[in-house]
């Protein structure tokens, strides 16, 4: 009898130790339910606080989270259910290929990444710019990823409306300056035909010819300046590399300028050694 009374008292110990066990497990247990609560309560509260669009995304590439401005953004309320939300459904399908592409990549490689893309116009910001990168747990594994976005519509309106005005302009300048051309060059042969017969002028008014002339050639020349820099600036204008001789070119320069440096009483002296230079033209 007291042989079966120790067997007994050692058996009611050993459950009891295994039932404190149990007791303290489950203690461990709530207080870590509870420890990942508080911890899950302040992810949202500090997503909800920034002014960034942000989205959680599992291994298998579904939204698992969105903060309060993502919601917002995309049309679902507070506390609508997006367990079967299709994010790629509100993209715009010229990107949606990309988009998914990126997450695919994101999840499998941690590849971080940003781009513009556009929402289906009434889904979401019609134009975003976007940042995806990797969620990572404590062992190294890649567990989701995080996708940040913001609103970049105005900033697209706007160069769009600029782009417009730019070409407004261009298209202004190109018309005006082909319109002034014409009589432009009309007066410029006119007035070399005049130089031409210089014996036919009266000697006092020969200058004013001369400077008829070289003043309306200026002007030609900038109108054609003008024109080049309006198609260069519309990305009309083919640039290509090459070389040339400097001293050839300055002494063309100079030769331009001639009667300038003449009536001005100007010296000019070129000292070119050597030159090995390469330059865009036209």
């Amino acid at each position: 009898t007291g042989n079966l009374k120790r067997r007994i008292a050692v058996r009611s110990g050993f459950f009891s130790e295994i039932t404190r066990s149990i007791n303290s497990t489950i203690d461990s247990l709530e207080k870590t339910s509870g420890l990942e609560h508080e911890l899950e309560k302040l992810y949202r509260t500090l997503t909800d606080a920034s002014p960034i669009n942000i989205k959680l995304f599992d291994q298998s590439g579904k939204v698992v989270f969105l903060n309060k401005h993502a919601k917002k953004e995309l049309g679902i309320s507070e506390d609508e259910d997006i367990s079967h939300f299709d994010f790629f459904e509100r993209i715009d399908p010229r990107d949606r290929a990309m988009l998914k592409e990126r997450i695919e990549t994101t999840l499998r490689d941690g590849t971080r990444s940003d781009f513009e893309f556009r929402h289906i116009p009434g889904r979401g910001n019609e134009y975003c710019r976007g940042f995806f990168a990797p969620v990572i747990d404590v062992s190294g594994t890649h567990t989701g990823a995080i996708f940040s976005s913001v609103d970049m519509t105005d900033r697209k309106k706007a160069e769009e409306r600029i782009g417009s005005l730019e070409r407004v302009k261009d298209e202004f300048v190109s018309i005006a300056a082909h319109q002034i051309r014409t009589p432009i060059t009309a007066i410029l042969g006119a007035s070399e035909e005049l130089q031409n017969e210089a014996d036919l002028i009266p000697e006092k008014d020969r200058e004013l010819v001369r400077m008829i002339r070289e003043s309306v050639r200026k002007l030609s020349d900038f109108i054609t300046f003008l024109l080049s820099a309006t198609r260069a600036e519309s990305g009309a204008t083919k640039f290509h590399l090459t070389s040339f001789d400097l001293k050839t070119l300055t002494g063309e320069v100079i030769a331009t300028l001639r009667s300038d440096i003449e009536r001005k009483k100007l010296v000019v002296e070129v000292n070119v050694v050597w030159v090995c230079l390469r330059i865009l033209y036209q």
